[in-house]
């Protein structure tokens, strides 16, 4: 994906159509190039869960840009990769906005 304010998985605030146990997994490569941009954007729950798998690469470049964010307050995990390449000042793999909750990398 390029462009400024743009998403590989986005799960936005009005989301009142999605059916029980909905997830959003990414498998395989999410490639962001763009500022304020991110690879999966957590800011609605879904009861299936939302995943980056081992198998998943979030590759980010760009300003103010991140791998995962999150504003829910549920603990959530990064299996994959995630890369902060080329231009990358105030850029983040996890960045988490809700004290209490977690985004944790558990591939080191």
């Amino acid at each position: 994906m390029k462009g400024d304010k743009s998403y590989g998985i986005a799960i936005g605030t009005n989301n009142n159509g999605l059916q029980p146990n909905s997830s959003a997994t990414n498998n395989g490569t999410i490639n962001i190039e763009g500022d304020e941009s991110g690879g999966i954007a957590i800011l609605h729950d879904m009861q299936g869960g939302i995943k980056n798998t081992a198998n998943g690469v979030i590759n980010v470049s760009g300003e103010n840009s991140f791998g995962m964010y999150s504003i829910i307050n549920k603990n959530y995990d990064n299996d994959g990769t995630i890369s902060i390449i080329g231009s990358k000042n105030k850029a983040m793999g996890l960045r988490m906005e809700t004290a209490g909750a977690s985004l944790t990398n558990k591939k080191i």
